[in-house]
């Protein structure tokens, strides 16, 4: 059985590229990682900012049901009831109330609690939308600079492999001569001393 003779240049070719295409598959799968964590990290914090701007209308909601039972609460204290019987005494009977300027002067007062507490809770929901809005702006940016950071890596790495190739090649060849000439020292010692 006859071997076929063996090419060393080409197996020493193989074995390069081979090894660069395990340095361009590896930083292939780095730059897929740092993706993959940098969209995970920023899906989360937008994530983060939705629910706290639902919570801010949660609150908003809850603090305005809060401001109109304590007005239902108020305005019924104002609601006419019978009045005592009259009280003859030297005083004179309780001061009349004003039901209706009392009515208005509370009206006015609550209303402008609950208008406050609207205009509040809107500053504080759009400077959550404002600030997840400026955030997305960022992470655009922020990727689309680390894809030209991974696109000129790749060029880089590319371009140093096609650089160094020949040299890799003659340092394997001239590695493998070595061994060679090694091996074929010893198996000639190993023959010259079967000859004794």
């Amino acid at each position: 059985m006859a071997s076929e003779p063996r090419d060393p240049a080409r197996e020493a070719r193989d074995r390069i590229a081979l090894r660069q295409d395990r340095e361009t598959r590896a930083l292939t799968e780095f730059q897929r990682g740092e993706c993959e964590r940098d969209t995970e990290r920023q899906n989360r914090a937008l994530q983060n900012s939705i629910a706290n701007q639902a919570k801010l209308e949660h609150d908003k909601e809850s603090a305005l049901a809060e401001h109109d039972k304590l007005w239902k609460q108020a305005s019924d204290r104002l609601t006419p009831r019978p009045i005592p019987a009259p009280a003859f005494d030297m005083m004179g009977g309780p001061p009349r109330r004003h039901l209706v300027q009392d009515h208005d002067e509370m009206r006015q007062r609550s209303t402008e609690r609950r208008d406050q507490i609207v205009k509040d809770f809107e500053q504080r929901i759009a400077s959550t939308e404002a600030t997840r809005a400026e955030m997305q702006q960022g992470f655009g940016r922020a990727n689309e600079a680390r894809d030209q950071a991974h696109s000129e890596a790749r060029r880089d790495l590319a371009q140093n492999q096609q650089q160094s190739f020949e040299r890799l090649v003659k340092k394997e060849l001239d590695r493998a001569d070595q061994w060679t000439s090694r091996e074929f020292k010893q198996r000639s010692r190993d023959g010259d001393a079967r000859d004794l």
